[in-house]
């Protein structure tokens, strides 16, 4: 018998690409020890009456940290590797960000928004690790700005608003640095906010991907996709400089079924256009994909919809679907840089080593935790010497 799930394997297959396999093994990579050294990320954690933030490694994790607040994003200081931080904004609309050692697990500095802003959930760092830029939101009902899209730059020390700019358009959600070390690329969502500040209205949406000076605040490049209720949520840039952006569709404005592309790059030369897929792959992600990432040796990029339980992979530079691979509400993505593969995680606590190239799951990597509920991301890997 013929199912969806049998025609979209097929339909997979038959878009398959050889890749350079480049001697990957899924064990450690080149110079590292498992004797050695540990890797750590970190996620934002849910219980049924508790949220928090959680640091996790193979073999062992950190007792979860509360924060009272649903956490969201977590990004880390590209200069400050050895004080092993990591920074958790709050999810939209929030108010606070803190501030955690990613090894030990525990609280070391927070910060909250200005009147009259709302954190969106995402924040990201500058190249030398002074300056954090964190996308927020204009709430001010009545006013006629309110809703509008903005970024903050603050002190990474003092967490003191250094200067604010408009993001483009509204409901800015991930940002992230481009490798030029100059420019923030944001995604704009589009969506204006209701007055009780959670509830989004997608009747009119401006969803936009901006490069935005990080020093003067100019918009330098602005991009869209020609469907106006696709939602421009989070990116993951290669090492050639190509952005690749997840989105999710506003299917209750819309009057019609049809699937939707879910994915889309910004090309090193400035192309932006969907990322191909079957059209089954599209129905089985139920309009969402929640989180991107892109592992660098082999440029193929991991996107996640946990609403379709499964991860999609792409190679970035040929715009080729590779295949996917079936998890449980999966929804974080990060790497291994110790085994060389992407991670995933969920809400049961799990976390899966996936091959880039091949996008089995290395069975001996697979981690548990039973007392942890992973919510949406998983930040980049900190590793550190064992002892």
């Amino acid at each position: 018998m013929t199912t969806r799930r049998t025609l979209l394997k097929a339909s997979l297959l038959s878009s398959a690409v050889l890749l350079p396999l480049r001697g990957m093994t899924m064990g450690l990579s080149s110079g590292a020890s498992s004797d050695t050294q540990i890797e750590y990320w970190g996620s934002a954690v849910l219980s049924e009456d508790q949220t928090g933030f959680a640091s996790v490694s193979r073999n062992q994790s950190a007792v979860p940290e509360q924060t009272v607040f649903r956490g969201h994003g977590v990004c880390l200081n590209p200069a400050g590797k050895e004080s092993h931080s990591a920074l958790m904004m709050a999810r939209r609309p929030g108010s606070e960000g803190i501030l955690f050692n990613l090894v030990t697990g525990q609280e070391s500095g927070r910060f909250r928004a200005l009147p009259e802003r709302q954190f969106q959930g995402h924040a990201c760092y500058s190249a030398d690790g002074t300056e954090i830029y964190v996308t927020q939101t204009v709430f001010s009902p009545g006013s006629p700005d309110h809703g509008k899209g903005m970024i903050s730059v603050r002190d990474a020390d003092s967490f003191n608003q250094l200067r604010e700019f408009e993001s483009g358009d509204p409901e800015p959600h991930e940002v992230l640095l481009m490798p030029d070390g100059i420019h923030i690329v944001v995604a704009n969502g589009g969506r204006y906010p209701g007055a009780d500040g959670r509830s989004n209205d997608a009747s009119e949406m401006s969803s936009s991907l901006v490069l935005i000076n990080s020093t003067t605040g100019a918009i330098t490049e602005r991009y869209t996709l020609d469907e106006p209720k696709a939602s421009i949520r989070h990116l993951a840039i290669s090492a050639q400089g190509s952005v690749v952006v997840a989105l999710q569709v506003q299917r209750q404005a819309m009057n019609d079924s049809a699937p939707r592309p879910l994915a889309a790059v910004l090309t090193e030369k400035r192309h932006f256009d969907y990322l191909p897929a079957p059209e089954n792959l599209w129905l089985g992600a139920h309009d969402y994909m929640g989180s991107v990432a892109v592992h660098a040796p082999t440029g193929i990029a991991c996107m996640t919809t946990p609403k379709g339980n499964f991860a999609a992979f792409w190679h970035v530079t040929s715009k080729t679907l590779l295949g996917y691979f079936q998890m449980h509400d999966v929804c974080g993505v990060s790497v291994s840089t110790l085994h060389d593969c992407f991670v995933l995680s969920n809400s049961a606590g799990e976390l899966r080593f996936i091959d880039p190239v091949s996008q089995q799951e290395n069975t001996a990597l697979r981690q548990s935790y039973p007392n942890l509920r992973f919510d949406n991301h998983l930040s980049q890997p900190v590793i550190t010497l064992k002892g």
